[in-house]
């Protein structure tokens, strides 16, 4: 009897074992065929973009002209393009930091478009996930200056086998300004019960030149991908918090709106490109700073007009936040407030290596775009107190930095 008994329970743990091996092989096949190109590394998920391309753009050599013809079946993408995101688990209202590359994966030298945007370059997102069925957040970069409106692309030439940054963005998910979207509003009620997985959607083009001079031969290549993220409830006071700013920001007629395929966060001609309230300003030897000198463009986690306006302040404001994205952001800005108040000498010298350890050590998406952050502010500080202090801080960067740094960040717009 107790040998048919054991027969029996071995059998039946034999099939739930199998069952569970079932299961384990069927969810990594479907994350494999989901996300062919993914791989994971701690906290940053690495993926190979498709690149498909749509037309060959040819020099007449009558006329001059370039024309557009339908691409040769068999060509190939001249770019291998790469994508790094971090971190792959956020709480609702993170941000999340992508950089992606550009490597030539051709036998001649090839150039491409290169923009000079503070951080968020020209990529079209969406957010969707399979628990939201029917629904997507639309991601809008913001603008942060009229004239970037104009902006005009520079180029830059690759070798065959050279890899280099070409676009490096953050994505809030969400913003502040988009708390109560439909998306979030149901995206919050689901991770209430669990965790909810979202796939970040990207596509877009680039015209990539044969030759290392723009009107050459070039082939428009298309660029397809998706980067996944998991999103976890937020505590309930840090939620509360975030809509206290929503709700004040609002009020004041602060927020952005979106125009076109952007943000932009001034709201009439008189108003300024970064509008912020007088007493959210910050005050260096008597002389008035915005905000948004200390603060990553776009976050309003918090900015003007809920932010501290001093650096105990801040300090008090990043012991609210359990360790998360959100409050990185808001640790830099307290290591920067600490810097420029800093005394001039050893305690400077301190403030400033503490500031400079602590992007260092960021993971790799996240450093770049901080310290690109940081780097295309220089221009605000020109003509203040904090010029001088402003522009050592920028070199260390650039030091510590120099394969991350854009050759434009001296002159940032």
């Amino acid at each position: 009897m107790s040998s048919s008994i054991f027969s029996i329970a071995k059998r039946r743990a034999i099939l739930v074992g199998f069952g569970v091996v079932i299961a384990f092989v069927v969810f990594f096949a479907q994350r494999v065929k989901s996300s062919p190109f993914v791989t994971t590394e701690g906290d940053i998920v690495s993926t190979e973009f498709v690149v498909t391309v749509d037309a060959q753009n040819v020099v007449d050599e009558k006329t001059g002209r370039r024309q557009a013809l339908p691409a040769p079946a068999d060509a190939q993408p001249p770019f291998r393009v790469t994508a790094k995101l971090f971190p792959n688990v956020i709480h609702l209202g993170d941000p999340v930091y992508i950089v992606v590359y550009l490597e030539n994966i051709a036998t001649a030298p090839q150039s491409f478009p290169v923009y000079e945007r503070e951080v968020n370059d020209p990529v079209c997102f969406s957010v969707t996930s399979n628990k939201i069925s029917g629904e997507e957040a639309r991601c809008y970069f913001e603008k942060q200056t009229r004239g970037e409106f104009f902006y005009q692309p520079s180029f830059e030439t690759l070798a065959p086998g050279e890899r280099r940054l070409w676009r490096r963005c953050v994505l809030e998910l969400p913003p502040l300004e988009d708390l109560e979207e439909p998306f979030y509003r149901t995206l919050e009620k689901e991770i209430a019960q669990a965790p909810v997985s979202c796939d970040l959607n990207i596509k877009t083009g680039v015209e990539a030149f044969i030759k290392p001079v723009c009107g050459g031969e070039s082939f428009d290549c298309r660029i397809e991908g998706r980067l996944s993220v998991v999103v976890e409830p937020r505590r309930e006071n840090e939620i509360a918090l975030l809509r206290r700013w929503l709700s004040k920001t609002r009020r004041r007629n602060l927020l952005p709106r979106v125009d076109g395929t952007d943000k932009v966060a001034w709201q009439d001609k008189d108003s300024p490109d970064l509008p912020s309230t007088l007493t959210s300003c910050l005050w260096f030897d008597f002389f008035p700073f915005s905000p948004w000198n200390f603060i990553r463009s776009g976050n309003r986690k918090p900015s003007t007009p809920n932010n501290p306006i001093t650096v105990d302040g801040w300090r008090r404001l990043e012991a609210e936040f359990a360790p998360s994205t959100l409050r990185d952001e808001i640790t830099l800005t307290r290591l920067q407030l600490e810097y420029y108040d800093a005394d001039e000498g050893e305690a400077s010298d301190a403030a400033l290596k503490a500031l400079v350890d602590w992007t260092s050590q960021r993971p790799e998406p996240q450093r770049v775009v901080l310290s690109q952050s940081l780097l295309s502010k220089r221009a605000k500080f020109k003509g203040t107190p904090l010029e001088a202090k402003n522009a050592t801080l920028c070199d260390a960067l650039t030091s510590a930095f120099p394969a991350e740094t854009p050759k434009s960040s001296d002159d940032a717009k």
